[in-house]
């Protein structure tokens, strides 16, 4: 059974700033919001699950809740998990404060921090703030995340964003200090209008085929789970065919207000299409789709795993061609075991 890794707790939809790329349409106008006794006793429940390593926190901006969020991760260390942050850096306006910040983090078990470097977040965040939350972040000890959502066109790309930055990225890198991921914007939820037909072109993205896509595994889907605001449990908090009530729906588990986390965790560690997707890759469901159906029209590029996802789950007829797949392969093993 593939185990669970880290458990991330979105504790708002709210954000403020509303970047043009957000599946999620996190905005400075959204409420929903988790409340304090809610994430606790989230973190109690989840911490039954004895592989778990890591509580972390994302949205929406998780710092404009920062005492809240300290507290939630000074309770999960009691419960020996360490922390991870996902965050925009709007907070990071120079070194001192990165740093000393960041240093606080730590002592209550702040182990990695991913934010995101491009054009889209670049409209609202200096650049500098950035290089000082990943400068303040080795100096700590502290990993660090960045994600570069780039077209072909974009002018922050992962091979200039050391000279944006000032930083030797690289280096960190070879020092596994960072870790660095560039893909094309997934068009869901507020990209759907703001990157539209006359402002972006679809040729301008960073695109896959099979080639690149078929046996390429995804290693969040199930080890790396989220919590909504509202309680609501999805296997991964990749875009996919997101909304702005969360990730991708053929991830979803159930709510942890209606059902205890090891009965949720148990459905999609046992699922058929998430474990496929986790060991092979949701493309492989794909090409078995279409082998079985010889006339299903589908895209011959996708953006990622993550926009693969979001296929099946929207496009009917791929959707009910995996059904078959996975029931024949469930028929299949059954008959074995007999």
């Amino acid at each position: 059974m593939i185990k669970l890794d880290s458990i991330t707790l979105f504790l708002s939809w709210k954000c403020n700033f509303s970047c043009a790329h957000c599946g999620f349409q996190c905005n400075p106008e959204r409420k929903e919001k988790m409340h304090l006794h809610e994430a606790k006793s989230y973190i109690n429940s989840v911490t039954e699950n004895q592989d778990l390593k890591m509580l972390a926190f994302s949205g929406g901006e998780p710092f404009l809740y920062y005492n809240e969020m300290k507290e939630l991760m000074s309770y999960a260390l009691q419960r020996n998990l360490v922390g991870g942050i996902v965050s925009n850096c709007f907070w990071a306006v120079d070194y001192y404060t990165a740093y000393e910040t960041l240093q606080e983090l730590k002592s209550l078990g702040l182990r990695e921090i991913i934010t995101s470097f491009d054009d889209f977040h670049a409209a609202y965040v200096p650049a500098q703030n950035i290089a000082h939350v990943i400068k303040a972040a080795s100096q700590l000890g502290i990993k660090t995340g960045l994600n570069i959502l780039a077209t072909k066109k974009s002018r922050i790309r992962q091979s200039n964003a050391s000279s944006i930055l000032g930083l030797d990225l690289e280096n960190l890198v070879c020092a596994q200090k960072l870790w660095i991921r560039e893909s094309s914007p997934l068009i869901v939820g507020r990209a759907r209008e703001s990157l539209n037909i006359e402002t972006f072109s679809s040729k301008d993205l960073i695109t896959y085929g099979e080639k690149e896509l078929l046996y390429n595994p995804c290693p969040y889907v199930i080890r790396n789970s989220i919590i909504t605001p509202k309680g609501d449990f999805y296997a991964c908090c990749g875009f996919g065919d997101a909304t702005s009530l969360g990730p991708s729906s053929i991830t979803y588990g159930g709510n942890m207000k209606k059902s205890n986390f090891p009965e949720l965790f148990t459905g999609v560690s046992h699922n058929l299409i998430l474990n496929i997707i986790c060991l092979y890759g949701p493309y492989l469901l794909v090409k078995l789709a279409r082998d079985l159906h010889q006339d299903l029209v589908i895209k011959e590029r996708y953006i990622s795993n993550c926009e693969v996802c979001g296929e099946i789950a929207t496009n009917k007829k791929l959707h009910n061609a995996v059904g078959e797949v996975l029931n024949k392969m469930a028929l299949q093993n059954k008959e074995g075991i007999n």
